[in-house]
């Protein structure tokens, strides 16, 4: 049972008749790629993607608000 399956029968009550896909990777297109490389900021994370021709590589960093403990009570 996937983690999809599970969560479908266990958390929101479906009879878990849930329709398992192959999934069939996309073709490089690297006037598409082109479009999403580069750096993209935001306040929780930074997103780097890179390509080499033929595929697309992301990277993640996490901002120090998300790295920070939670204060507790």
């Amino acid at each position: 049972m996937t983690v999809r399956t599970f969560a479908a029968v266990h958390h929101r009550g479906d009879d878990g008749e849930v329709v398992e896909k192959t999934v069939e990777p996309v073709p490089y297109d690297e006037a598409q790629a082109l479009q999403v490389v580069g750096r993209h900021e935001s306040d929780a994370m930074d997103l780097d993607t890179a390509t080499d021709g033929s595929r697309l590589t992301p990277a993640v960093g996490t901002g120090p608000e998300i790295r920070s403990p939670v204060p507790t009570l």
